[in-house]
C-alpha cells in the first residue's frame, strides 16, 4: 500500500482557548480530506508570559523532531502570543535545515517560507466602524501587537483606515504596540490612571487577551467598563467568563486560515488539488464591552461542550489520580492505574505513551530524533488498553500512530519530562472531531511525569548498596523511609498520619515563577522540621506535599499552630497549605499500598487550612482603603456591592465582613456619609439648588435626598443652608 503522506504541524500550546487551536483544527479536517497523515508538535505550556523557567525551557526540546525524515512538509503556526523569541528562531532555523516545503500560516512578504494569510485589515476595520458609527466615539486608542509582526501591522492599518475615513486624528499619541500578552494593556492601564495618557472613550486592542486583561485593570481602579471606557478585542476566544461583560470583538475564521494552508501545502507535495472543506464561520461579534445593551447569540453547540469540558475538568481536579499514580510500585502498575484515569481526557479517542530506552534501562535522561522510544501503553477508546512492542527512533513519528486504523489520522505529540530529565513522549489524537486538549489533559500529564519520576529515583536508589533516602528538593527523608519508621512503631497504639499540602502551587509558579515558589516550599519544610519533637517523623512526597507521623490529633492541631505562627510576615506570596489527617495502628499497614492508602486517606481528609491570612489580609485591606478613598472623591458614582465585589473579586459577605472590621461602618453607611458631606459642603459653599446638589451626590431624586438629608442631620437641606 502507498504511505499517506505525513504532515508536520508546528505549533505552541494548543490548548482550547489559544488561537492556535483554531488553526491546526483547520489544518486537521481538510488533511483528513486529502488523505494525509497529521503529527502536531505542541508545548503543554504558552512561551509567551514574562521569566522563564527550565521546566518550560526544556518543553522547546519535542521541536527537535522537526528533523525527522518522516515528514513530506510543514505548517508552521508561529504566533508571538505563544512563542517567545527565542523559540520563533530556533524553531526557524529548524524548519530552514529540512530544505522541505514549509508553509507558514498567517506569514507575510519577505519570509523563507511560503505563506497563508487571513485579512484582519477588514475586519479590526469593522470593530473601529462600530465604535465610531454605532457609539459615537471620538476619541479612540488603539492597542495591537508586536511592532513588525504581520497581524499588529495589519490590525493597526484597520483602526488607521477608520479613523482616516471618518476624519478623525491619527496621530501616534493615539495608538501603541502592545505584546498580544497581560504585560502591555497592564502598562496602558497604568498609563491612563496616572494621567500620563488622556483617557480615551474606547480602546480597540488587537487580540482578547489584552482586552480581558485591560478590562480587569482598569475596573480594579473603578474604572468602568463600558460606562467609562469602551474596550473590544479581537479573536473571539471566549474565555472572560470571569467577567460581567461580554466582549465585543470579532471571531477570526482560524478553522479556514488552516485549511486553506493544508490544502495549498498538498497541491505542492502531490500536485492535486483535495476538495475545499467547510469552515467554521467568522464575524462581528456584538458584545456589551463596547456600550451595547444587546449582545449577539451565544452557539449552543460550542456552549454545550464548554460546560462539558469545564464538569470534566472539576472531576479531574477533585478525584486522586495524582496520588494513586505516584503510590505505584513500578511502570507496569503505574499503567494499570492510568487506565482508570483516561476517560477523563475530553473527547480522547487514542492515547500512546512511548518512554525512552534510558527511562527503561537506566542512563541519561535525554531527548532527540534519535532517542529510542518504546510503546508502554496504548489506549483506544471503548478498547482494553495494551502495551508492548518493539525500540523504535524518535523520528520515525508513524510508529506512535495508532495501528491498523486504515484512515488519515492525526496525534498531538507532546513531551513527558520534569525539567531536563525526560521519560518520553505522550501522543493524543481525538478522532474525527478535534478540539484541542484542555487542562484535564495537562494534569494528566503532569501526574503521569510525576509518577515516573518517583519510579525512576525509586529504582536508582534500590540498585546502590548505601541509600541516603533524602529528597533532594527539601532534604526530608523521602516516600521510601516512611515504611521502615512505621515497622519502628510501637504496636496496639494509635497514630496520625497528617498529609500536609501546599497550597495553590499552580497559581504561585504562574505568578511568581519557579525558584520564588521553591524558595517558599523550602521554607515550609524547614518550619516543619524545626516544630518537630524528637520520636516524630516527616517526609517529603512531591514537592509540596510532607507526610508527617503523630502521636495524636491533639498534637496535629498544635503543629498546625506552630506552622500558622511561624509564617514569615514578610512573605508577599500567599502561601497556605493543608491538613489532612487518618488515625492508623502500624500492624494494620503492610506493604507499599498499606502506606499509600493511609497517605491517600489523609489527603482525603482535609481537617485545618490555612490561607496565610497575614498578607491575604494586608492586601485586601490595601484594596478595600483604595475603594473608600474613591467613594469619597467620587460619591456621586452609581455604586453598587454588586460591581464594588466584580471589581475586587470577593464575595459580598467577604466584602461587609472586612469593610466593618477595618473600617467601623458598611460600605453603603460610609457611601452616605460621604454624600451628605458633600451635600453640606455645596449647601454651605454654593447656590446651585437642592435638586442640582442632590444630583452632584449621586441621587437620582430630590424627595430621597432631602429625606436621607433629614435622617442623617434631624433638618432639611433648606433649614441647614439658612442656618450657616
Amino acid at each position: 500500500m502507498k504511505k499517506r503522506p505525513l504532515i508536520c504541524v508546528v505549533a505552541a500550546d494548543c490548548s482550547r482557548d489559544r488561537t492556535s487551536c483554531g488553526t491546526v483544527n483547520g489544518i486537521i479536517r481538510q488533511a483528513e480530506v486529502c488523505g494525509c497523515d497529521v503529527a502536531v508538535l505542541t508545548s503543554l505550556c504558552s512561551f509567551a508570559p514574562p521569566g522563564k523557567s527550565g521546566h518550560r525551557e526544556q518543553e522547546k526540546r519535542i521541536y527537535d523532531l522537526i528533523l525527522s525524515p518522516a515528514f513530506d512538509g510543514y505548517i508552521y503556526c508561529r504566533s508571538s502570543s505563544e512563542m517567545d523569541q527565542s523559540l520563533i528562531s530556533s524553531t526557524e532555523a529548524l524548519l530552514r535545515s529540512t530544505n522541505r516545503f514549509v508553509m507558514a500560516a498567517d506569514g507575510s512578504e519577505g519570509e523563507t517560507f511560503d505563506y497563508t494569510r487571513s485579512d484582519d485589515s477588514d475586519s479590526f476595520k469593522s470593530i473601529v466602524d462600530h465604535l465610531i458609527e454605532v457609539h459615537g466615539y471620538r476619541r479612540i486608542f488603539c492597542l495591537t501587537g508586536p511592532k513588525g509582526q504581520f497581524q499588529s501591522e495589519e490590525r493597526l492599518k484597520g483602526y488607521l483606515r477608520s479613523m482616516r475615513e471618518h476624519g478623525l486624528p491619527c496621530v501616534q499619541e493615539n495608538y501603541s504596540y502592545g505584546d498580544f500578552w497581560k504585560t502591555s494593556p497592564a502598562e496602558l492601564a497604568g498609563r491612563i490612571l496616572s494621567g500620563e495618557l488622556e483617557r480615551p472613550e474606547a480602546v480597540a486592542c488587537g487580540n482578547d487577551i489584552m482586552a480581558y486583561t485591560l478590562i480587569e485593570e482598569l475596573e480594579r481602579a473603578g474604572i468602568r467598563v463600558p460606562e467609562d471606557i469602551a474596550v473590544t478585542g479581537y479573536d473571539g476566544i471566549e474565555y472572560g467568563e470571569r467577567l460581567h461583560v461580554i466582549l465585543t470583538g470579532y471571531r477570526r475564521d482560524t478553522f479556514r486560515l488552516g485549511a486553506d494552508c493544508m490544502r495549498r501545502l498538498y497541491r505542492f507535495i502531490t500536485g492535486r488539488s483535495g476538495r475545499r472543506v467547510a469552515g467554521r464561520g467568522n464575524g462581528f461579534i456584538q458584545g456589551t464591552s463596547c456600550g451595547c445593551s444587546r449582545c449577539c447569540g451565544i452557539n449552543g453547540k460550542q456552549l454545550r461542550q464548554e460546560r462539558v469540558s469545564r464538569r470534566f475538568s472539576a472531576e479531574m481536579k477533585s478525584s486522586d489520580m495524582l496520588y494513586s499514580l505516584i503510590a505505584a510500585e513500578d511502570r507496569d502498575d503505574l499503567f494499570r492505574r492510568t487506565d482508570n484515569y483516561t476517560y477523563l481526557i475530553y473527547r480522547m479517542r487514542h492515547l500512546g505513551i512511548f518512554l525512552t530506552e534510558a527511562c527503561l534501562e537506566g542512563g541519561e535522561l535525554t531527548f532527540g530524533c534519535d532517542t529510542m522510544l518504546y510503546p508502554a501503553y496504548r489506549k483506544d477508546a471503548g478498547r482494553p488498553a495494551v502495551t508492548g512492542g518493539g525500540y523504535f527512533p524518535a523520528y520515525d513519528i508513524s510508529c506512535m500512530f495508532s495501528p491498523g486504523t486504515g484512515k488519515p489520522a492525526a496525534y498531538y505529540i507532546s513531551p513527558l519530562h520534569i525539567g531536563d530529565r525526560f521519560f518520553g513522549v505522550a501522543a493524543l489524537s481525538f478522532g474525527k472531531e478535534q478540539y484541542g486538549f484542555d487542562d484535564c489533559y495537562r494534569q494528566f500529564v503532569s501526574s503521569l511525569s510525576l509518577a515516573l519520576d518517583r519510579i525512576m529515583l525509586r529504582e536508582r536508589k534500590s540498585g546502590t548498596e548505601v541509600q541516603s533516602h533524602t529528597d533532594s528538593f527539601t532534604g526530608l527523608p523521602d516516600a521510601g523511609s516512611l515504611a521502615g519508621y512505621i515497622r519502628s512503631l510501637e504496636t496496639g497504639k494509635q497514630y496520625i498520619m497528617v498529609c500536609c499540602e501546599a497550597g495553590d502551587l499552580h497559581q504561585l509558579y504562574e505568578k511568581y515563577g519557579g525558584s520564588r515558589t521553591a524558595s517558599m516550599i523550602r521554607d515550609l519544610a524547614e518550619r516543619i522540621s524545626q516544630n518537630l519533637r524528637e520520636e516524630e517523623f516527616c517526609c517529603a512526597f512531591t514537592a509540596g506535599s510532607f507526610g508527617i507521623v503523630l502521636e495524636s490529633g491533639l498534637r496535629a492541631a498544635e503543629l498546625f499552630e506552630e506552622l500558622r505562627r511561624t509564617a514569615p510576615a514578610s512573605q508577599s506570596a500567599p502561601l497556605g497549605f493543608t491538613f489532612g489527617e487518618y488515625a492508623f495502628y502500624p500492624e494494620s499497614v503492610s506493604g507499599g499500598d498499606g502506606i499509600w492508602d493511609i497517605i491517600g486517606a489523609a489527603a482525603a481528609a482535609p481537617a485545618r487550612t490555612y490561607r496565610f491570612r497575614n498578607t491575604g489580609t494586608r492586601a485586601l485591606y490595601e484594596r478595600l482603603s483604595e475603594l473608600r478613598s474613591e467613594m469619597e472623591r467620587y460619591p456621586e458614582r452609581q455604586w453598587n456591592t454588586e460591581d464594588i465585589c466584580a471589581s475586587l473579586r470577593i464575595s459580598k459577605s467577604t466584602l461587609q465582613k472586612n469593610y466593618r472590621s477595618y473600617f467601623g461602618r458598611t460600605v453603603i453607611d460610609e457611601l452616605i456619609d460621604f454624600r451628605m458631606e458633600r451635600a453640606k459642603r455645596l449647601l454651605r459653599e454654593t447656590e446651585l439648588s437642592v435638586a442640582e446638589i442632590a444630583a452632584q451626590c449621586g441621587y437620582s431624586t430630590d424627595s430621597y435626598f432631602m429625606k436621607q438629608f433629614k435622617k442623617s442631620f434631624s433638618v432639611t437641606p433648606t433649614e441647614y443652608r439658612n442656618t450657616k
